[in-house]
């Protein structure tokens, strides 16, 4: 969902990281064969963030789940059947091929200076199994990645209220809802 990569890549600039959504990364035949996939779709980053200050790239995978159950305990455990829509997570020769690729692209281009960044990865989620939060920032935190969860989110959505005007989507919609609730 387009969207919601986009209120990610607004709210982590909002944190001084640069951002692009949506982005495919360059794998050769020969590594989709090594990963025992050869025809294997072009891995996609959702949001890949850059920090210059800190030398850190985030590489974040984005699941809104809005009008669904939401994040759940059988997305993050591996051998379900919903694993499969969060392969990245569960699949670490991916996972390794995906931030060596990304930093060599990022680097050949400029993006990035001279050294090795600090490589993190964040799940967003908009919205988490009722009754499972607990055990789905467990499972994430275990995973060695970070958990934006829908409280999270709104908490950062809503400091937007108090900016000066922005010709900017997620601050005019915020300033909507939070300068007259209810309405």
């Amino acid at each position: 969902m387009m969207s919601f990569e986009y209120l990610a890549a607004t709210l982590l600039e909002d944190e001084g990281f640069w951002t692009r959504t949506r982005f495919k990364v360059p794998i050769s035949k020969e590594e989709k064969r090594a990963l025992g996939n050869p025809s294997m779709p072009r891995p996609e980053v959702d949001v890949i963030a850059y920090r210059p200050r800190t030398n850190e790239l985030r590489l974040v995978e984005c699941k809104s789940y809005l009008d669904s159950g939401g994040v759940s305990v059988a997305l993050l455990t591996p051998g379900s059947k919903l694993a499969s829509r969060l392969k990245v997570f569960h699949n670490n020769g991916l996972r390794n091929l995906v931030e060596r690729r990304v930093s060599e692209v990022l680097l050949e281009t400029g993006a990035l200076g001279e050294s090795q960044p600090e490589i993190r990865w964040e799940l967003f989620a908009g919205r988490i199994k009722p009754g499972e939060e607990a055990t789905v920032l467990r499972l994430v935190e275990e995973g060695g990645w970070q958990l934006r969860g829908p409280q999270s989110i709104a908490d950062a959505l809503r400091r937007f209220a108090s900016r000066g005007y922005e010709d900017e989507l997620a601050t005019v919609v915020t300033k909507l809802l939070e300068r007259n609730p209810g309405e």
